[in-house]
């Protein structure tokens, strides 16, 4: 019995977690902050110290995603997540490192209709970008061509 309390003691375990919001506007930004006990010498080693978020969306389609060590807020992990699909999701989320694997947490979030139109994609034409709503991507840019008659045109020339 005094075996397996060790043996747990020395597992990963989620400390502290909170999320920034519990509703968040579709393809807006979801966060979920971690304080965990693992062992490790180098946070950004997945192979020393992994957590891992499983989003769930309304539809039963599963995102795995990665977490990460936000240096700049001290000791801070990180999990974030645009969501894709209007209604109730949810986060399980485990820490891994040498000695094993935390068990799972689990978080709600309710995603709401929003203005943003999601991330770039490759259109289905395989010729243009799309966001990923499906709305029309219209890049502005400057192009320049060696055979443009106007190029530099207006550049006084030292003499």
């Amino acid at each position: 019995m005094l075996c397996r309390s060790l043996t747990a003691m020395a597992q990963p375990a989620i400390t502290a977690l909170y999320q920034n919001t519990d509703s968040v506007g579709l393809y807006d930004k979801f966060e979920v902050g971690l304080g965990l006990r693992a062992q490790y010498s180098n946070p950004f080693d997945p192979e020393q110290v992994d957590i891992t978020g499983v989003f769930m969306a309304p539809s039963g389609k599963q995102w795995l995603i990665h977490g990460f060590y936000c240096a700049s807020a001290g000791s801070a992990w990180r999990l974030r997540f645009s969501p894709d699909e209007v209604g109730k999701w949810k986060c399980t989320i485990r820490v891994k490192d040498k000695t094993g694997e935390s068990n799972p947490q689990t978080r709600f979030f309710y995603a709401t209709s929003s203005s943003f139109h999601g991330a770039l994609q490759v259109a289905p034409n395989r010729r243009y970008l799309q966001y990923r709503d499906g709305s029309s991507f219209y890049g502005v840019g400057l192009w320049y061509n060696d055979g443009y008659s106007g190029f530099d045109a207006g550049r006084v020339k030292a003499e």
